[in-house]
């Protein structure tokens, strides 16, 4: 009995607190806050009412601010909200919610110069596709459809038969827009998005005969040169390949032989051209070294090592994309000038060293030999003068 009444004393505290609390008192970290599932709330937002297994509910804290707690599975993550007003804020799904001022997607504020809060609805908030509108905007997530998919536009297609879809797909019977941009060449029944690795922010699709590239507006163009029935997405870096090309976000490659195209790893491919590094759609796909023979690429190296405890272990180190050729050494693409090639080695991380030097990614550490010098773990190391680097500084 006396542990309901302490549990309900504790209660009653919690709410007087939040009854004190004004929103002036609210004040976010700089950066977002994460409670990790401890509690922090006094009670919901009002408006609409979480499902039993909620993705996201919006809650007010103890200390008066708004929080956007997210379930993740087993575990909660409350995110506070910088700026939310306490007083107006109103949940409208999941993940949209409204204040007098704002408009919040998971948490976030979604565009504040351009959302009519007065006017801001859902259109559909479920199964990982959600849409909004308001008087002068229709919105995929927290992102505004900017093409010619106004919220006037969206009110004048044929409700009977309004698909709103993942990848901000909107359509009716005699439209198809795809992020706010119409669509005219596609088959919208059949266009799908091909695999590509999670998280790209841009992505490949096909219909039953045609292959298409959404760029980062969001514009989706057809692969004149595609060949629908050989073409495949590869799992790096936006390439693909059909029968007779190889492309890179979308774009066609000149003169590359997709039968002799192979990928080596940290972003360089080794082609009839020689080969080639790139990590990024706006660098272009150039060749780096016309000496394929020589190439040589190192990778994870696992080193030896010893715990405080004195156990043995071994530490599976990557590689810091360095390679070399006859001639050069390579970091990430471009030449270290001051190595050479021949006497080059590999010593696990980012260490490195040849006849003369040693090497923290492409500097040199100044005073250490490679006699003597040893990695320790993927970011330790010590040379023969009883120094040790920590990530290529000494420690002190």
């Amino acid at each position: 009995m006396k542990y309901v009444l302490l549990f309900t004393f504790i209660a009653l505290a919690a709410i007087g607190l939040y009854a004190n609390t004004e929103v002036k008192d609210c004040h976010c970290a700089d950066r977002e806050t994460y409670s990790f599932g401890k509690q922090l709330f006094s009670r919901k937002v009002p408006g609409f009412t979480s499902p039993s297994y909620p993705y996201g509910s919006y809650i007010i804290g103890l200390d008066g601010c708004v929080y956007f707690e997210q379930h993740v599975q087993d575990t909660i993550y409350s995110i506070c909200i910088r700026g939310a007003d306490p007083k107006t804020i109103r949940q409208l799904s999941e993940r949209y919610a409204v204040d007098g001022s704002h408009a919040y997607y998971n948490g976030k504020v979604i565009e504040r110069s351009l959302v009519d809060v007065k006017n801001f609805s859902v259109l559909r908030d479920d199964n990982h596709v959600s849409y909004a509108i308001d008087s002068n905007f229709v919105y995929n997530e927290a992102h505004v459809l900017r093409g010619k998919l106004t919220a006037g536009v969206f009110k004048s297609l044929d409700q009977a038969t309004l698909q709103l879809k993942a990848d901000g797909i909107v359509a009716d019977k005699n439209h198809f827009y795809m992020n706010g941009n119409e669509i005219i060449d596609a088959n919208q029944n059949d266009l799908v998005r091909l695999p590509v690795p999670y998280g790209m922010p841009n992505a490949y699709y096909g219909d039953r005969q045609n292959v298409y590239f959404k760029d980062k507006a969001g514009v989706l163009f057809k692969l004149d040169l595609a060949d629908r029935k050989t073409f495949s997405v590869w799992k790096n870096y936006g390439i693909a390949t059909d029968s007779k090309h190889v492309y890179f976000y979308g774009k066609p490659l000149a003169n590359i032989i997709p039968q002799r195209f192979t990928y080596l790893g940290w972003n360089y491919y080794k082609t009839n051209l020689g080969i080639f590094y790139c990590s990024d759609s706006s660098i272009a796909f150039d060749p780096i070294s016309d000496d394929a023979a020589h190439f040589q690429l190192f990778d994870r190296m696992n080193i030896e090592g010893t715990e405080p405890d004195g156990r043995h272990c071994t530490y599976a180190c990557d590689g810091s994309a360095f390679a070399k050729d006859a001639l050069h050494v390579y970091l990430k693409g471009l030449v270290v000038p001051s190595a050479d090639a021949i006497t080059f080695q590999h010593l696990g991380g980012n260490y490195a060293a040849d006849s003369k030097h040693v090497f923290w990614q492409d500097r040199i550490l100044e005073g250490a030999k490679p006699e003597g010098f040893r990695v320790v773990d993927c970011v330790e190391a010590l040379d023969g003068q009883g120094r040790h680097f920590i990530r290529g500084l000494i420690k002190k």
